[in-house]
Parts: structure tokens; sequence; C-alpha cells
């Protein structure tokens, strides 16, 4: 496998596993892919760049990636797609939470088609000492690698 795929990518497009069980990891390895969105954490521009590539509705949803102590995977798919193939793995995994994050509700039935997931960053709240805005200190790890979605 080459260096960068082991060292991961900020975007990576997982499709669905047509073929067995869709969670084998040999299976998930093969349709995990390197893709792009445009820099800077934009949820509009992200959005528009995967309507322009044929998605009708792209909604988002949030995750955790394991030993997180935050929501910190983001994952992308098109709501409006009724005919693709049942993405597996992502409607498993990403099935704890409403469409754009709502709590306390699932509002979607699966995910069809590829999505794109992302890590996003840790949250912000507001500092008791200074009383500004401030990026909480958890680790963060912008790139995900294959391996960490098909262990």
């Amino acid at each position: 496998m080459a260096a960068s795929a082991l060292q991961g990518h900020r975007y990576v497009e997982l499709k669905p596993v047509t073929e067995g069980d869709g969670w084998d990891a040999e299976a998930l390895l093969k349709a995990i892919s390197p893709t792009t969105l445009p820099p800077g954490d934009n949820e509009a521009l992200e959005k528009a760049e995967l309507k322009r590539r044929g998605w009708r509705d792209p909604r988002g949803l949030f995750g955790y990636s394991k030993d997180s102590p935050y929501k910190d995977l983001y994952i992308y798919f098109d709501a409006a797609d009724r005919s693709s193939p049942v993405n597996v793995a992502a409607s498993k995994a990403f099935r704890c939470y409403g469409l754009d994050g709502k709590q306390g509700v699932i509002d979607w039935e699966v995910i069809r088609g590829p999505c794109v997931l992302l890590r996003g960053e840790p949250p912000k709240m507001t500092s008791f000492t200074t009383g500004k805005l401030e990026q909480m200190d958890f680790p963060y790890h912008p790139l995900i690698t294959p391996q960490e979605l098909a262990p």
C-alpha cells in the first residue's frame, strides 16, 4: 500500500460494497478511495461541489471514530438517491443522529451510493477565564486512513 494511503487523506469516499459482506474488511478497503472537496471547511462550498458531481440533495451526518471524545467524523451523502445500492457500512456506522446533526431523531432510512467522509475539528466553547470562544483541547488528526474505517 502506498505511503500516502497509510498516512491518510483529508476526504475519503466510501462506495457501497456490492458483493459479499458489507462489513468485510477487505471489501471495505476496496470501496474506500481518496477524494477532494473545496478547502476551508465551508459547508456551502462542499455541498455545491457535490451537486456539481451530480448529487441532488447532499446532506450530512455526524459520528464518532473509535475512542474519540467528540463527534469527529462527518459524512456527506445524497439523500435524494433512491436507486443506487445501499451503502450498508455507512448506513450502520452513522445511524446515531438525524440529518445535519439533529439530536434524538433518526430522520433518514438508509444511505445509498457513495458518501464522502471528513474529520471535523474539535468543538469550541466559551472559556470561563477569558470569555472568548476557544477550541477544546482534544487531539485532532485531520487525515482519515482506510484502515481506520476498515479495521
